[in-house]
């Protein structure tokens, strides 16, 4: 009579075990999910093929544009900002990166301040294939090392920044201010870097620089929210995967030529009540995209 009430509570432990692991989160199952196939497609060789093929044919291709930035850029800035965008959707389908969109930019003025959540390298492709609307963007001094890229960049007009350097953050924030006023929009990174705590929901922190050109400049704040660049940068060997671009149609911020002159209490609640709203809108639009990419 031992051995089957052992048999029985064998059986209750096991049940009980089930329970336990059936109460585990439907998130932490799916991330689960995605290790392991993710182990499972590192260890196939084709996959492995399939991805030095790739990166193969990414150099070939933005070689072969890079000539043609350089003769479009002698022509206009405009048309140089067009063959950067055909160039980033042709690296988008050669790496298999296919982009879910969702809002719209059509409402947004060109005399703009362009904002954005970073996290991933290949968040400058995304945006550049996703808004179709002229930008200039800022980026780190250190990308500006990078043989051929830098090259790339300075046909598009990019403006480089050094987050140590006072000298530097002048030097930007008046050149953005000469391209707003010139008509065109911005666009910047307010984390200042990619975000690298994992929490792709929350900005790693906001630097303020957007707001003073702004204010100078007396223009409109508009907000990307972009998601699952993280996951594919992680993940090169997959054959198809999805990376999610939110467009928030109205301004997070109007710039005011009043707040320069703001108090410094005032101007720490301003931008304390801007982080929020910036924080709040990437949270919002992030977990929207997640359904709509996973």
């Amino acid at each position: 009579m031992c051995a089957p009430k052992r048999f029985r509570r064998a059986k209750l432990r096991g049940a009980l075990c089930a329970l336990a692991s059936g109460a585990l989160s439907r998130a932490s199952g799916k991330a689960l999910a995605a290790d392991l196939s993710g182990a499972a497609v590192m260890k196939n060789p084709l996959c492995i093929i399939l991805a030095a093929v790739r990166a193969v044919c990414a150099l070939l291709h933005f070689f072969i544009y890079l000539p043609l930035l350089g003769i479009s850029r002698l022509w206009s800035q405009h048309a140089a900002l067009i063959v950067a965008r055909s160039c980033a959707r042709g690296l988008l389908c050669i790496l298999g990166v296919s982009l879910r969109i969702k809002g719209s930019a059509a409402s947004w003025r060109d005399r703009s301040i362009i904002v954005c959540n970073h996290i991933a390298y290949l968040d400058i492709l995304v945006v550049l294939a996703g808004l179709k609307r002229p930008f200039i963007f800022v980026a780190d001094h250190s990308t500006f090392r990078v043989p051929g890229l830098a090259l790339a960049m300075r046909f598009c007009g990019c403006i480089p920044i050094s987050q140590g350097s006072p000298a530097s953050i002048r030097k930007c924030l008046t050149r953005a201010e000469a391209f707003i006023r010139g008509g065109c929009s911005v666009m910047i990174f307010p984390e200042g870097g990619i975000n690298r705590t994992g929490d792709v929901y929350t900005l790693m922190r906001v630097s303020f620089g957007f707001k003073c050109i702004a204010d100078t400049v007396g223009a409109a704040v508009y907000q990307i929210t972009l998601y699952g660049c993280e996951r594919i940068q992680r993940s090169p060997f997959k054959f198809w995967q999805y990376a999610g671009v939110h467009l928030h149609p109205s301004p997070v911020y109007q710039g005011a030529s009043a707040a320069e002159g703001a108090l410094p209490r005032e101007e720490r609640r301003l931008r304390e009540e801007l982080a929020a709203r910036l924080t709040a809108r990437n949270r919002e639009a992030a977990m929207a995209l997640a359904g709509v990419v996973e």
